[in-house]
């Protein structure tokens, strides 16, 4: 191939993830963290729109549908304000 190419192959550490070694242990490490996973869901099953990050759990005012309509409303309310004009009170919308 050098011959043809005149590019030299060289081995380095670079493709350590390559090798059949690594890829055997990360399967097996995939394995460890979905069987984890199974005995720890940390989803619940509640059938509420929450937030993943918070666990505040939506109302029934919480229409997602809307969202792109109550976020122009919101950007209307504070377009050519001041930070300060606009974060005084809360944004109805």
């Amino acid at each position: 191939m050098y011959k043809f190419t005149g590019v030299h192959s060289v081995s380095s550490e670079e493709h350590v993830e390559l090798r059949e070694a690594r890829q055997k242990r990360n399967c097996k490490d995939l394995q460890i963290f979905i069987s984890w996973l199974e005995e720890h869901n940390p989803f619940s099953k509640a059938p509420e729109l929450s937030s993943l990050s918070t666990g505040v759990v939506a109302n029934e005012n919480v229409n997602c549908d809307k969202a792109f309509e109550i976020g122009t409303l919101a950007l209307k309310e504070i377009e050519n304000k001041t930070f300060k004009d606009t974060f005084k009170k809360k944004v109805s919308y």
